[in-house]
């Protein structure tokens, strides 16, 4: 962890915990064993808020957008979805229930969470200007490829709009 720190990798972790998260939900819908699929993403949840914090949760999104992209009945997404918060419940509850980690989650939700939106912490820049800067950054290569896409006749497919609108779901931690 000390390492993860001092060299910043806790973007590297987090992303190896969500995509892992993400990966096994996909399974978790082509399975037979869904639900130890589902589990095991509840769990890659679980270490990915454990790195860095709500960003983590953001596979929860992840699983009802690529349900509606691979058109997944909503019987099945709903078992997965159960199974996958209830994982995600119970490693919680394990958590608070021993006392050293019940004590620096209380510290981390004070200080990062509640310092952030009670504006303890310094905040350097406005949403304002991160909703222009990803802006900023996102539309010259969305054009070329919008143009590339149009050049070679493309056609937009269900899957591909549920990939975008889950890549777009990991900025919306920054807005808050």
């Amino acid at each position: 962890v000390a390492y993860a720190y001092t060299d910043n990798l806790l973007e590297d972790t987090l992303v190896l915990f969500t995509v892992l998260a993400i990966a096994c939900q996909l399974q978790a819908m082509r399975s037979r064993y869904w639900w130890t699929w589902s589990v095991a993403s509840g769990l890659a949840t679980v270490a990915a808020l454990l790195t860095k914090g709500p960003v983590g949760l953001y596979p929860l999104t992840a699983l009802a957008i690529l349900a509606w992209a691979r058109q997944v009945p909503a019987a099945q997404v709903l078992r997965c979805y159960a199974v996958f918060i209830g994982s995600i419940a119970i490693a919680g509850i394990l958590l608070l229930a021993y006392p050293p980690s019940r004590g620096s989650l209380h510290r981390y939700f004070e200080f990062q969470l509640v310092g952030t939106f009670e504006g303890a912490r310094p905040m350097l820049h406005g949403r304002g200007f991160l909703a222009f800067e990803m802006l900023r950054n996102l539309l010259p290569p969305a054009i070329i490829v919008g143009v590339l896409w149009r050049w070679i006749g493309g056609s937009i497919s269900r899957m591909g709009v549920g990939w975008l609108l889950v890549a777009l779901t990991a900025s919306l931690p920054l807005f808050l």
